[in-house]
């Protein structure tokens, strides 16, 4: 969930209006700390699902982060299938990833 609220402030002209103001912007901090917080909206990060063919061959990743992602973190898998660093570096673009085994998983990439 994303703040949803205008962050103009030159429209205000009392202490009260600017008291009304704050109360909606932390309202709105609140609800999403206490448990509207999403990894895709509120965090810089893409879900993707990535199909390994075989073991130990690398699959390039589209990612949508907006820069070289720093990691990814496996949350889901087909198979016993251990995921690890493809030899090409990640890019504003594709993470490279291989796997040890043939298999599908789901990588939140960060």
């Amino acid at each position: 969930m994303k703040i949803k609220t205008t962050q103009d402030v030159s429209n205000v002209t009392t202490w009260e209006e600017l008291r009304k103001f704050q109360a909606q912007i932390n309202g709105a901090i609140v609800s999403i700390v206490n448990g509207d917080l999403s990894f895709v909206e509120n965090i810089r990060s893409t879900i993707a699902s990535v199909t390994f063919p075989s073991a130990n061959k690398t699959v390039a990743v589209a990612h949508s982060v907006g820069a070289a992602p720093s990691g990814y973190v496996v949350i889901k898998r087909s198979s016993a299938i251990a995921v690890f660093d493809g030899a090409t570096p990640a890019t504003t673009t594709d993470i490279y990833l291989q796997a040890d085994a043939a298999g599908t998983v789901t990588v939140l990439i960060f």
